[in-house]
């Protein structure tokens, strides 16, 4: 499964940048693969394969910065973390979405926003933390409320009457 966020990462990757950035990541992935198969000859290195994963990510993302412009690399970010959501990574995909938020803010259109705050939110209500899903859902309508993305606005309405249903 961690492969499959990886593919669904080079997917993305090809889509904002060129086909010729995503032969430089396998490029970069096959020469780490052969580095860390004979440094971790006596080792299992299918016990390390949240570290491999997360050193491939990495790769990815830190190119991708060179090669996008602000707006863009924003867009990438939020696409990489909902792969990561898409297969359970929920403490990766939190991650991306915070730096976004803190780092590259004024990047953020905002129906980008509303999106990201809503997806932040989702993550608090994977943790049970439903105090904060709430905030960040309220968040992410304001921001839906000035994009003017009524669908949107709906969508998380019910989000809020769920959260308000387990409050009481």
């Amino acid at each position: 499964m961690k492969n499959l966020i990886y593919q669904n990462a080079l997917l993305i990757s090809e889509k904002y940048c060129t086909q010729s950035f995503v032969s430089e990541v396998r490029i970069i992935h096959n020469e780490r693969e052969r580095f860390l198969t004979n440094f971790w000859k006596n080792e299992n290195i299918q016990d390390n394969q949240d570290d491999i994963r997360r050193i491939d990510m990495d790769t990815i993302t830190i190119l991708a910065e060179k090669k996008l412009s602000n707006e863009k690399y924003v867009d990438f970010l939020f696409e990489i973390a909902c792969i990561a959501l898409d297969f359970n990574d929920v403490k990766y995909a939190e991650e991306l979405l915070m730096s976004v938020t803190t780092a590259r803010f004024q990047f953020i259109g905002d129906n980008l926003s509303g999106y990201i705050l809503q997806k932040l939110g989702d993550i608090q209500m994977h943790y049970c933390n439903i105090e904060q899903a709430y905030l960040y859902y309220t968040k992410s309508i304001t921001a839906f409320h000035k994009a003017g993305n009524v669908d949107a606005i709906e969508m998380l309405d019910n989000d809020i009457k769920a959260i308000m249903l387990i409050k009481e």
